[in-house]
C-alpha cells in the first residue's frame, strides 16, 4: 500500500472514530463507526500505532470560557475538571489579573473541546440551582459549604458515568492515544515561564455529608442527553 493510501485510510479511521455518544451520536452509531474503524485498519494491516504522536497532537486544539466570578467557587473548577476529563480534555485555570478575571482553558481534540464547552455552560446552571434549592432544607451548617460538597460530589458521579460509557474496548487505544496527544499539547505550551499563571482546577472545600450525599445522588440521576439538556 502506498503512502498515500495509508494516509487516507487513516483519514477515514479517525473520522469513524470521531463518532462518538460524546458527540451526540446514539450508542448504536457509536458501536457500529468503532467497529468499522477496526475493520479498516485490519483490512489493511494497520493499527492505532500507525496514527503517530505527532498527527494526533497536531489535532488538538485550545478554547477559553471568561468566569464572571470575583472570587471563583471551588465546586466551578472541580465540574470544570471532571467534565473536561471525562471528554480526554484538559482544564486549567487562568488566574485573574488587573486587567480581566479568571478564565477556564480547555484543551482535547475539537469536538471533545466544545462537548465539554456545552455540559460546562449548562450543568454549572442546573447544578447550582439544584444544589441551592437542597439547601434550604438539607444543609447542616453554612449554606455555602453544602453547596460547594453538592456540586462536586455531583461532578464526580457525572464523571463516572461518561467514563462508563468509554469502556468499551474497541474505544480504549483510541482514548490513550488521545490522553497522550493532550497531555504532550499541554507541555510544549505551556512551560515554566507562563506555569506561574495557571492553575489545576481541582479543589477540595470542606465537608458537608448532606451535600456530598444529595449531589452524589444528584449527578447519578439527572438527564445527560444532549438532546434534552439545554435549558433544562
Amino acid at each position: 500500500m502506498t503512502s498515500v493510501d495509508v494516509e487516507s485510510v487513516l483519514r477515514k479511521v479517525k473520522a469513524l472514530l470521531s463518532k462518538t455518544e460524546d458527540a451526540g451520536c446514539t450508542a448504536e452509531e457509536a458501536g457500529a463507526a468503532a467497529e468499522k474503524a477496526r475493520e479498516l485498519l485490519d483490512e489493511h494491516n494497520l493499527s492505532m500505532g500507525d496514527i503517530t504522536p505527532e498527527e494526533m497532537k497536531s489535532q488538538v486544539e485550545e478554547d477559553i470560557v471568561p468566569l464572571d466570578y470575583d472570587r471563583v467557587p471551588l465546586w466551578v473548577g472541580n465540574l470544570a475538571n471532571n467534565i473536561a476529563l471525562a471528554f480526554d480534555c484538559k482544564c486549567i485555570k487562568l488566574r485573574a489579573n488587573k486587567y480581566s478575571k479568571s478564565k477556564l482553558l480547555f484543551i482535547g481534540f475539537p469536538v471533545d473541546v466544545q462537548t465539554v464547552i456545552h455540559f460546562f455552560a449548562v450543568l454549572q446552571v442546573r447544578f447550582y440551582n439544584e444544589a441551592e434549592k437542597q439547601a434550604k432544607t438539607n444543609a447542616r451548617g453554612h449554606r455555602r459549604i453544602y453547596i460547594n460538597n453538592f456540586i462536586c460530589a455531583a461532578a464526580r458521579a457525572v464523571y463516572d458515568r461518561l467514563y462508563a460509557l468509554k469502556k468499551r474496548e474497541e474505544v480504549r487505544t483510541l482514548i490513550i492515544r488521545k490522553d497522550e496527544a493532550v497531555k504532550a499539547y499541554v507541555e510544549s505550551k505551556f512551560n515554566e515561564e507562563n506555569g506561574n499563571e495557571l492553575e489545576q482546577t481541582y479543589s477540595h472545600a470542606k465537608h458537608d455529608d448532606n451535600g456530598s450525599v444529595d449531589g452524589h445522588h444528584y449527578g447519578k440521576t439527572c438527564d445527560l442527553n444532549l438532546n434534552n439538556i439545554a435549558g433544562k
